[in-house]
């Protein structure tokens, strides 16, 4: 099964093959300029967090999600 990750506006990660019941470890952590990467999720609304080691079953997307950080800006 190919996993895909949409990185979300941080740094691009390419699509993996998974062989059906074999669990993805491993998952990679984007960057993205001003915010922290919180984890993969299986929705685009970030109801559903993926957790490394599930067992793949069919083609998936994952969704990146972050947390920007707040920075002052000097005048």
């Amino acid at each position: 099964y190919t996993v895909t990750y949409d990185s979300n506006g941080g740094t691009a990660i390419n699509s993996v093959q998974v062989a059906g019941g074999n669990m993805l470890t491993n998952l990679p952590a984007p960057q993205k300029d001003n915010s922290i990467f919180l984890g993969w999720y299986t929705d685009s609304g970030y109801q559903n967090k993926f957790s490394e080691g599930t067992a793949v079953y069919s083609n998936l997307t994952l969704y990146a999600k972050y947390a920007e950080i707040e920075t002052e800006q000097q005048n």
